[in-house]
């Protein structure tokens, strides 16, 4: 019995002795022979933290360097699939300052294992933020760059950065600035302190920030007045159909009021005058609720900034109101009975929605349709179904 476990033991030794020889055999350290022509990354540029681990954006770019296998020197290359080389660091995650990486060789094909070869990484964090230069605008207005919701909270629409210029400075001590720009707009942030939950009348702090630091700046925000609002120009959408803007909510009709297009001129208690556009700000844009719409000509309030009132004007057509008064009455069956034997016209939207049974005829059978319905023999047209 002890023969056997001997045997046994000496075996399991040989086969993880020829399995690590297999292992060693897969990986193949060769010279390196120039060094990437890059080797600092900078926190922002290159990487970022995800959490408290440091990702790369894309694998670090290695232009420059090159190996030596066997007799041949590989230099790095790219192609549509990716380059023939990236870097790992040998402790298994990335660290701020000097990483020893291996650089690993694609695309060898006499050796199927990993060829790498050793070198080194730096990686520069963003150590401090100054502000150099503010936005050319701090003051905020009301109506302008601000409003209120309706529980009274200060809501800022857009904060301008044009003319903020900030400098980085790295934990090696170097550093550049950076301008707000279209290109810069996704990495400098604006935002209140993570301990400030709302914003008031007055100076208020906030924060610019890029990657993990910031800098404190600050807005005056102004309550100017709107004293007056008229609008300059209509929605686009005027004319609201069945099923396509609007449906019954019970027995009324419910429509889906669009405001796009709409431009308001607000005049301010200082005389300033400005277009504002509903395309650009709907938040500060609302429909009156609770109001009741009629078939035919009608309108609906809109408010500013819950606060101003102005009218616009609507055409609701509805089956059945073929002379558009608002109610479908027995004028309305008349119509549709002259039409059908020739003594009226109608134009495109009556003949539409005169046709009440969808049978793509105007006949005495739609007048009849029309009359039991003003009546409340019926509760439906067939074309509304």
């Amino acid at each position: 019995m002890n023969i056997f476990k001997r045997i046994t033991a000496v075996l399991l030794i040989l086969v993880l002795t020829a399995s690590l020889n297999v292992f060693a055999a897969e990986r193949l350290q060769v010279p390196l022979v120039t060094p990437p022509n890059k080797t600092v990354f900078y926190e922002g540029k290159d990487w970022g933290y995800y959490n408290s681990e440091i990702l790369e954006y894309t694998n670090f770019d290695l232009t420059g360097a090159s190996v030596k296998y066997k007799d041949n020197i590989i230099k790095y290359a790219k192609f549509p699939w990716g380059p023939n080389m990236f870097a790992e660091p040998v402790s298994g995650s990335w660290a701020v300052g000097r990483n020893t990486v291996d650089i690993h060789v694609d695309d060898i094909d006499s050796f199927k294992g990993d060829v790498y070869a050793v070198g080194e990484l730096t990686l520069v964090a963003v150590k401090k933020l100054e502000i150099v230069s503010s936005p050319r605008n701090t003051t905020l207005v009301e109506g302008v760059n601000w409003h209120y919701d309706r529980l009274g909270a200060i809501i800022p629409d857009e904060i301008d950065l044009s003319g903020l210029t900030i400098k980085i400075i790295y934990t090696d001590n170097t550093s550049e600035t950076m301008s707000y720009s279209s290109v810069t707009k996704d990495l400098i942030k604006c935002e209140l302190p993570p301990t400030v939950d709302s914003v008031s009348l007055g100076r208020n702090r906030y924060l610019i920030k890029y990657c993990s630091k910031s800098a404190d700046i600050y807005f005056d925000f102004a309550a100017e007045q709107i004293t007056r609002a008229t609008m300059s120009k209509a929605p686009s959408l005027t004319d609201y159909h069945y099923k396509t803007n609007w449906k019954y909510s019970g027995s009324q009709i419910s429509p889906q009021i669009k405001l796009d297009g709409l431009e308001v001129t607000a005049v301010y208690n200082n005389g300033k005058k400005e277009t504002v556009r509903y395309n650009n700000s709907p938040g500060r844009f609302s429909v009156k609720p609770s109001q009741r719409y009629f078939s035919g000509p009608t309108r609906c309030t809109v408010l500013l900034d819950n606060k101003f009132e102005f009218n616009i004007n609507i055409f609701i057509y509805r089956y059945g109101d073929i002379n558009f008064d608002g109610t479908v009455n027995s004028s309305d069956a008349l119509s549709v009975l002259k039409y059908s034997v020739s003594s009226e016209q109608f134009d495109a939207y009556q003949k539409k929605y005169a046709d009440v049974n969808a049978d793509s005829r105007i006949n005495s059978t739609d007048a009849l349709y029309v009359l039991n319905y003003s009546v409340n023999l019926i509760a439906v047209f067939t074309a509304e179904k």
